[in-house]
């Protein structure tokens, strides 16, 4: 299949820019995992859990923030206060009511001679309902609890697990690390690299022609 680059305008060429700069930042702060987790070695677990899903509740942060730049040509207006919110939960929400099939999802891109060839990758990454889920287990994680919670003796407040953050992360890794984003406008996709060798291991991002509307 080819996706030749169709002309793109003042906005789109912003979008791209302004999207590689959270996928920058997405990328820095999942490669922090492993330097967190060695180097708080001499820390309880459930500490070092716990700095690993502040990344992740900030990550969940990232991917709200970069679904409404990707979708930068729909109108403010229709946006209305959301662009000042900080909840993923709302952002996501109401960027689905305008736009159904706003969310990322995650291909295989193979390049041949100037043709590009995408394939669906179908499991083992963060679908958008996990991308919830998750968001409400870092809310959880993040915040100590009430007192009759923390010292429950029936039903305790459980510490975060390592284990679990970094599967979590893995996910959100298979989700971004390529992925396309269909826009608001007919025939037009993102199609982004979380590292790219092109721009030096930088995050990448290009307007393709959707698929079917190659012709």
């Amino acid at each position: 299949m080819k996706n030749p680059a169709p002309k793109t305008t003042d906005m789109e060429q912003r979008i791209s820019v302004e999207y590689s700069n959270v996928l920058n930042e997405v990328r820095t702060r999942i490669n922090s995992f492993q330097t967190i987790i060695h180097g708080t070695a001499s820390l309880p677990e459930w500490l070092t859990a716990e700095l690993l899903y502040l990344q992740l509740r900030m990550l969940c942060e990232l991917v709200a923030v970069g679904c409404l730049v990707a979708h930068g040509e729909i109108e403010k207006e229709k946006l209305g206060q959301v662009l000042k919110r900080h909840e993923p939960g709302v952002m996501l929400k109401k960027l689905e009511s305008l736009h159904p099939d706003f969310f990322p999802k995650p291909i295989k891109v193979t390049s041949t001679s100037g043709s590009h060839h995408i394939d669906f990758i179908e499991d083992g990454f963060l679908t958008k309902s996990q991308f919830f889920e998750l968001y409400v287990e870092c809310h959880q994680h993040l915040h100590r609890g009430s007192v009759s919670h923390i010292y429950s003796l029936t039903n305790p407040k459980q510490p975060p697990r390592v284990e679990d953050a970094v599967e979590w992360a893995k996910r959100l890794l298979a989700l971004l690390n390529t992925h396309h984003i269909v826009s608001s406008v007919k025939g037009k996709m993102l199609v982004c690299w979380l590292a790219h060798e092109q721009v030096g291991g930088n995050s990448f991002v290009v307007i393709a022609k959707a698929p079917g509307c190659e012709k």
